[in-house]
């Protein structure tokens, strides 16, 4: 009986020593030439760093720990953050309407004949580019940030059409935009966490018009903006995030108006964007 005891815990023994359980911790596992097989290697895989580092006999290095840090994406939780980006694709909507000259209510597009007319074009939708500056702040599930939106101008180019002389006319918009915005990520998946956004916040447009070769006329509106948008963040290295985002901001009113001897004209109209951008956010 005793004979089969002392087998028995021999085996146990044997055991725990193949298993690494009693690694020695081998600071020269590194330093051996090719061919020379260290203790605590099983295969062509040293297990002393690890083995040792989970029994508790030895300490994870300075650069061990460096590297595991580096493995593990910065918290997006009580974080500053400087974001900084452009579109990826999107588009600017300019939709417009003839509206009265004078107090009235009357449409007059023609002073001479007192005729008005209608727009041969209420809508221009162009590629549009714009850039975008935002300084914001982070918790778990909700996000702040005041972002500056500058977008391309675009070009509004029609004709009064139905009255006896019909004219054209020419008009550039171009502004910007001040969006206080506010994010709720609703799924934290592996290295990227996906939002909903909304936007609140100030519009400036303004537009520079005329009609044939007629004296330039430049008008500025400022109103309110607003939006709405889904998008998601990935950790790229460190401290620096990718965010793409697709949104559709109202930017506000627009008014053109332009006269030339006998024509005039004085047009309400609108603008949005519509579009994906590409930004980059660093965490401070």
């Amino acid at each position: 009986m005793h004979m089969i005891r002392i087998s028995i815990y021999t085996s146990i023994f044997v055991c725990l020593l193949s298993s690494n359980v009693f690694a020695d911790c081998d600071s020269t596992a590194n330093t051996h030439y090719p061919g020379v097989v260290p203790p605590n290697y099983y295969g062509g895989s040293q297990t002393d760093s690890f083995s040792c580092a989970i029994n508790g006999s030895k300490n994870l290095t300075m650069e061990q720990i460096n590297e595991r840090a580096d493995l593990i994406p910065p918290s997006l939780n009580n974080r500053f953050y400087v974001m900084l980006g452009g579109n990826a694709a999107a588009e600017g909507i300019v939709s417009a309407k003839n509206s009265s000259s004078d107090t009235n209510g009357t449409v007059v597009n023609d002073f001479a004949t007192g005729q008005a007319g209608t727009l041969s074009s209420t809508q221009n939708k162009v590629a549009s580019n714009n850039f975008e500056l935002a300084v914001g702040y982070t918790w778990k599930e909700f996000a702040l940030d005041l972002e500056w939106l500058a977008v391309k101008s675009i070009p509004f180019n029609s004709s009064i059409i139905g009255i006896t002389s019909p004219f054209s006319f020419t008009s550039n918009i171009k502004g910007d935009a001040l969006l206080f915005n506010g994010y709720w990520f609703f799924n934290d998946m592996y290295n990227a966490k996906l939002y909903g956004v909304f936007s609140l916040g100030y519009s400036h447009n303004q537009s520079t018009t005329q009609i044939g070769s007629g004296p330039v006329n430049v008008l500025n509106r400022y109103y309110g903006a607003g939006g709405l948008g889904i998008g998601a963040r990935f950790n790229v290295v460190s401290s620096l995030y990718a965010d793409i985002v697709g949104r559709y901001i109202y930017l506000g009113p627009v008014r053109m108006e332009a006269t030339n001897v006998n024509s005039y004209i004085y047009i309400k109209a609108t603008r949005t964007w519509l579009g994906a951008s590409f930004r980059l956010l660093w965490l401070i």
